[in-house]
């Protein structure tokens, strides 16, 4: 059943899972970088460049002065939150920087407004709508979006009723209308914005996993295999580690299909992967190698183990009482060699397996002291 994504996202245009939540977020930090920096630093260089309409219309030079420091410093300040901003790690914090910077500009906004001598009441309007426009382009949490755009247009109605004596309260109710719808709509559109990125995530979350599991066990399949198995050589290569490989044929798995049909043989699939899934750890590599095979890599385990790991499943995998009864399994279980590649550490353990298949099946079969017969190991 298809579930619907929008359910999953809260008022504030988040997840309600925070675990999801969370691994959106790392997701997002990674792509904030690319574009955030120069949207930040274009409009530090905007709000400073606003010192030249100041130059023209504050006549007193104290209080031209005042303002073109306090435009300075917090252009200086933005710099340093542009070279800055690639060593923070949370999406959290980026957005508590986000959301103080943009509360000083709205302050320094009022500020300046507060040095004019005769302010235009409509022109300033225009400046706070500009500001919770910005506000609403910076990336940030909506929630934050919302309370600096309220907190910037209170400061500048209270602001205006304090600074200007002669203002007609019809001019003052249509700005304050204007400036509310402004930041209604603002916030609506960013609300949207908010979900559609995180369904995009989901979709994207959904793709990745497509292309990586197995459809009918949901373990990994054998591309994603090969690409974990790459890594780990390619780890235990710069620092030696113990890798082992475990490959699993499930026994006259052709006559399951035959005689109970081809829907019993998957719920034989997936039982037998539920099975193992349960007797690994989190950090091994399961996946389907193709057919009624499965591979598991187990990092950091050395081979006595691994053998000892492959006899406990393959035991327990023979007392289960299976959806087409009871069935056993055939292992081909060895550890990697140094400097030796994938294919030929792969060649290698499938040769155990078919050694386990040709002596009678059912038993465990690992390369121990590279003897050219592979040991059987019974209970």
């Amino acid at each position: 059943m298809k579930v619907n994504q929008t359910n999953m996202i809260n008022r504030f245009g988040e997840f309600k899972d925070k675990k999801l939540e969370k691994e959106y977020e790392e997701s997002e930090l990674i792509v904030l970088f690319k574009y955030l920096r120069p949207i930040v630093l274009l409009l530090g260089i905007l709000y400073f460049l606003f010192v030249i309409p100041d130059f023209f219309f504050v006549k007193n030079p104290k209080a031209f002065q005042l303002i073109f420091l306090v435009r300075a410093v917090y252009l200086i300040l933005i710099g340093i939150f542009f070279f800055r901003m690639k060593s923070i790690k949370k999406y959290s914090t980026l957005c508590f920087w986000v959301t103080l910077y943009e509360v000083m500009a709205s302050v320094v906004f009022i500020f300046v407004f507060y040095q004019y001598e005769s302010p235009d009441f409509f022109i300033q309007a225009f400046g706070i709508i500009a500001i919770i426009l910005a506000v609403c382009l910076v990336p940030n949490r909506w929630i934050n979006m919302i309370m600096v755009s309220v907190f910037t247009a209170v400061t500048f109605f209270a602001a205006s009723i304090y600074f200007l004596e002669k203002m007609d309260t019809s001019d003052f109710s249509a700005v304050i209308f204007y400036i509310l719808l402004v930041a209604a709509l603002s916030s609506s559109a960013s609300f949207r914005t908010h979900l559609f990125k995180r369904i995009h995530f989901l979709n994207g979350r959904d793709l990745i996993q497509l292309s990586i599991r197995d459809p009918l066990t949901g373990i990994y399949n054998r591309l994603k295999f090969d690409d974990e198995l790459d890594k780990w050589i390619s780890y235990a290569k710069r620092y030696p580690c113990d890798l082992s490989l475990m490959i699993i044929d499930i026994d006259y798995f052709k006559e399951i299909n035959d005689c109970f049909g081809h829907l019993t043989g998957d719920k034989v699939l997936t039982e037998v992967t539920d099975l193992v899934r349960g007797m690994i750890r989190e950090t091994d590599i399961f996946a389907r190698w193709g057919g009624e095979e499965f591979v598991i890599l187990l990092p950091n385990t050395h081979k006595s183990e691994a053998v000892e790991i492959t006899e406990r499943i393959r035991k327990r995998i023979s007392d289960y009482d299976f959806t087409s009864g009871r069935l056993t399994c055939s292992f081909g279980v060895d550890s990697w060699r140094k400097e030796e590649e994938r294919d030929s550490f792969v060649q290698r353990v499938d040769t155990l397996l078919l050694n386990a298949k040709e002596i009678g099946k059912n038993n465990v079969q690992s390369d121990d002291a590279h003897l050219k017969k592979p040991t059987l190991l019974t209970e």
